[in-house]
């Protein structure tokens, strides 16, 4: 056996403090800068659903809170959770694959929303772990 020399990984500047080029500093008020930037408790919430029809009802429903504004609420920024979570809806293969892909009838629409889960599992109808 033939023993090789020690390869060191490539430097990774760790202590950037600016983006490189063609990126982007996330909204704020959507990220926690004290938790390396991860997604806020509700987009996590919503992201762990892995259902985008689901994701796409919260998204209209901070829509609706925008357009109807009740005490102390911020339409500005109820539209921009809407946004958010619009695009949390298709991030990713997976997400983006199921919602591309329409229910096949209204049991599977009932399945997607998540009432009839244990009757009616929507993974077992029209995908095949290849096209995800």
């Amino acid at each position: 056996m033939n023993e090789t020399p020690a390869i060191l990984p490539p430097y990774e500047r760790c202590t950037d403090t600016e983006l490189p080029a063609g990126f982007f500093d996330p909204p704020q008020r959507f990220v926690d800068s004290q938790n390396e930037f991860r997604l806020i408790p509700a987009l996590r919430e919503a992201a762990q659903t892995r259902n985008p029809y689901q994701i796409l009802a919260r998204s209209a429903a901070a829509f609706f809170s925008a357009q109807r504004p009740t005490t102390g609420s911020s339409p500005q920024e109820d539209i921009e959770l809407g946004n958010a979570l619009a695009d949390l809806a298709v991030t990713g293969r997976r997400a983006y694959c199921l919602f591309k892909t329409p229910p096949l009838n209204a049991l599977d629409d009932f399945a997607a929303h998540g009432e009839a889960r244990a009757r009616h599992p929507i993974n077992l109808l029209r995908f095949r772990v290849a096209t995800i």
